[in-house]
């Protein structure tokens, strides 16, 4: 697979990382303004390269870049930042203040992405330790690179530190404060992640994003999402739905790999021919994200309980 990187309008571009080997899963997005330059999210480690390809294909120099504006720690979003900051001499990462630790020390988080995707780990790499010096915690004024101003907006559920950001042009970077969608494939799935996950915050940021009206959702899994009330609306039933059914087989007494063998099975395959499936969707959707998604679930069911 080999990556690639578009115009999304005059300012705005996105870089296939090709994240996992395949091609559209994993998006970096770079923001040309007329006095610096920043990207939001970078992908893996391993594919920190595409990244530094993407911003040579837009015309940005190394030195032009001033921000790394990251929505979560997690490594599919924040794995490159080191690497890239080698390659990026002014450059400054920004992040909640809650995940700055995350980035100074990352080795539990390496130590539990590796334990989570077992075999795929080799694709996924890790996150060297970032000095501190190098990053930001974000603030609440907007940063304005030149013709173009970005804002946070804290949105959590995903994590309790995620970010999505904002354009003063109604763009909005959702992070993943939306659920994944695959091309081809029928049904969503809530960007959940084990222990962290909070469907009611997940819900209540969705409709925060949905209450600012954008005419665009840039999505790191993949690409551009619809803005209508009635895409926002799936979004939020398959975050419902997924927990209804999960704490239905909970209440069963079915451990997280029957009810990961249940869904996928029952739920997700009923509409599609396995064997027409890429390697993305097949190895990584179905065989191992949907599992973390259902631990997500289950530690937020207990949660509750607590």
């Amino acid at each position: 697979m080999s990556s690639s990187a578009v115009w999304v309008d005059h300012r705005i571009g996105i870089v296939d990382t090709v994240g996992y080997g395949e091609n559209e899963t994993i998006a970096s997005y770079v923001l040309k303004g007329d006095n610096s330059s920043a990207l939001i999210d970078v992908g893996y480690s391993t594919t920190w390269q595409a990244v530094a390809q993407g911003l040579i294909h837009f015309g940005i120099a190394p030195q032009q870049v001033s921000h790394i504006f990251l929505t979560h720690f997690h490594l599919d979003h924040a794995g490159a930042s080191s690497s890239l900051l080698k390659y990026l001499p002014n450059a400054k990462i920004v992040a909640h203040e809650k995940a700055i630790r995350h980035l100074i020390d990352p080795s539990k988080l390496v130590d539990g992405a590796r334990s989570a995707f077992g075999n795929l780990s080799t694709k996924i790499g890790g996150l060297d330790p970032i000095q501190p010096e190098r990053l930001e915690p974000a603030r609440d004024e907007p940063y304005d690179l030149g013709g173009l101003t970005l804002h946070p907006l804290f949105t959590p559920g995903h994590a309790p530190s995620h970010l999505s950001f904002y354009t003063d042009n109604d763009v909005v970077f959702t992070g993943d404060a939306v659920c994944v969608k695959r091309k081809g494939v029928g049904f969503m799935v809530p960007a959940a992640s084990p222990p962290i996950y909070d469907v009611t915050a997940a819900l209540k940021s969705l409709e925060l994003i949905q209450s600012m009206k954008p005419q665009r959702l840039l999505t790191p899994h993949y690409g551009e999402y619809p803005t209508t009330d009635f895409e926002f609306e799936n979004h939020k039933t398959a975050i419902q739905s997924w927990l209804d059914q999960i704490s239905l087989k909970v209440d069963e007494g079915l451990n997280p790999q029957k009810i990961t063998e249940f869904i996928v099975q029952r739920v997700l395959l009923k509409d599609l021919d396995s064997n027409k499936l890429d390697n993305f969707t097949r190895d990584v959707l179905l065989g191992a994200l949907i599992k973390m998604t259902v631990e997500a679930y289950m530690s937020y069911l207990l949660s509750r309980k607590t």
